[in-house]
């Protein structure tokens, strides 16, 4: 089971690994990339509000690596914005701006997209920030630790021929 958000796997992964006897995947993922591709060893996070409350990806990155340097940024109106289908007009512009200025000044080259919503938004962020900042979707990572949990726990899809 993949809980495909990244606010609601902060608030509620361990309950609901509790209740159910399958594995549960959260997609709070991305980190491993950033660290990977960081430059600076700086790298951001671009999140909900409560999603940067609960630090869960500073967490893992300084399990990672306690040399990094997180900047953890919360973003209050973007998936709101880009919920109400705001993808590339001057609304999502304006807020993708103020959400990248404290990085931008900081020298930030990677930043994770800490909400599913966001990479829906990805060019406006890379046309606001150039090719300063790389940006992490973290559905890769998230796809990759579904596919090793199946294998390890040897959940496979068998297909049959039609008529079989």
């Amino acid at each position: 089971m993949v809980i495909a958000c990244n606010t609601f796997t902060v608030v509620a992964l361990d309950e609901v690994r509790s209740r159910v006897n399958v594995p549960v995947i959260g997609v709070s993922q991305g980190v491993k990339t950033a660290i990977r591709e960081s430059n600076s060893n700086t790298i951001g996070i671009m999140a909900t509000v409560a999603t940067v409350n609960s630090h869960i990806h500073k967490y893992v990155a300084m399990d990672i690596d306690h040399e990094v340097f997180v900047w953890e940024q919360p973003c209050p109106e973007l998936a709101g914005l880009i919920e109400q289908g705001h993808l590339h007009d001057d609304a999502v512009r304006k807020a993708a701006k103020e959400y990248l200025a404290p990085m931008l000044e900081r020298d930030i080259d990677v930043v994770v997209l800490g909400c599913t919503h966001f990479p829906f938004v990805s060019p406006v962020l890379q046309e606001l920030s150039g090719d300063r900042i790389r940006y992490i979707d973290p559905a890769y990572e998230t796809s990759d630790l579904v596919r090793r949990t199946m294998d390890s726990n040897h959940f496979y899809i068998i297909h049959l021929r039609e008529g079989s």
